[in-house]
């Protein structure tokens, strides 16, 4: 056992002094954190460089240009030798005018709960399932059943709790946009989650909301998309995760359509085909009415 425990040690030491090129340094430096342009939790020295940085998420080979003013991290699980295989992004805007970080701004990014903040989250795939309709049979089989709630306060939303919280003095909230008003992308109900983060502290006790979609792959030229058995085009692709204020629950559609376009619209390469006539951005698998 001496013997053993000693070789491992010396094995330990050679790896840890061998060259960098050799792939058992690497492997010492798989948890290293991802390349981080802001963090919002530590003084740092304002940066309004507006300049695009250009990020290529891997599979479907999409490049976005994105502010270096508003972005906060793009992350890869291969880091340090593979910087231009990405997985995923984040950048921060604000309200409403979706800009990056400024001097007469900064303030709202450096606070943890500014109301005024949408954190956008962009990666290399997304999958959307029919059975995460709230009112679909096979959402309800999986124990996730939510009922309406008595109160229905927002215009084209309807707001569910879970059955098993439904008397919970600080419910979380679901809602589901009506089908033939509004669609996510890939033409399945439109989703937002508002859940209360903390109920022992007042000043945490307002629900973060959140809205996942993807951006379907169908639109995608023939040589940057790829399969998925049994998964109809319009249900993977890209997806995009954002979150904002509950305060701003009354402006849902117009933060899910800014959101939305700015995402698209940071697309730099390939070019990708959905109807650019329509008011909304149409990717040939929603149907919108207005």
């Amino acid at each position: 056992m001496k013997y053993f425990i000693c070789f491992f040690i010396l094995i330990s030491v050679v790896i840890y002094f061998w060259p960098d090129s050799d792939p058992g340094k690497k492997i010492r430096e798989l948890s290293e954190p991802p390349e981080i342009y802001f963090n919002p939790e530590e003084q740092y020295d304002l940066d309004e460089d507006k300049s695009l940085v250009s990020i290529r998420l891997r599979k479907a080979s999409t490049v976005f240009q994105v502010p270096g003013n508003s972005l906060v991290g793009i992350y890869h699980p291969y880091k340090p030798w593979a910087e231009e295989i990405w997985d995923s992004f984040s950048y921060w805007v604000i309200w409403p005018s979706f800009e990056g970080r400024s001097q007469s701004n900064i303030h709202e990014f450096k606070e943890n709960r500014s109301r005024e903040i949408i954190k956008i989250h962009v990666s290399t795939f997304g999958l959307e399932l029919v059975s995460n309709d709230f009112f679909h049979e096979s959402h309800k089989k999986m124990s996730m059943e939510k009922v309406k709630s008595p109160e229905q306060p927002i215009d084209n939303l309807i707001r569910l709790v879970s059955a098993s919280n439904n008397d919970s003095e600080y419910p979380s909230y679901f809602y589901q946009a009506h089908q033939d008003y509004i669609t996510f992308p890939s033409g399945l109900p439109l989703q937002i989650t508002c859940s209360v983060r903390s109920f022992w502290d007042t000043e945490k006790r307002s629900r973060p909301c959140s809205v996942e979609f993807v951006l379907p792959i169908q639109s995608w030229p023939d040589q940057h998309k790829y399969p998925l058995g049994g998964h109809s085009q319009c249900n993977y692709g890209i997806k995009v995760r954002y979150t904002f204020h509950e305060k701003l629950i009354s402006s849902w559609e117009v933060v899910f359509d800014k959101v939305l376009r700015d995402v698209v619209g940071k697309i730099g390469e390939p070019e990708i085909a959905y109807n650019k006539q329509l008011q909304r951005i149409n990717f040939g698998c929603a149907q919108i009415a207005r």
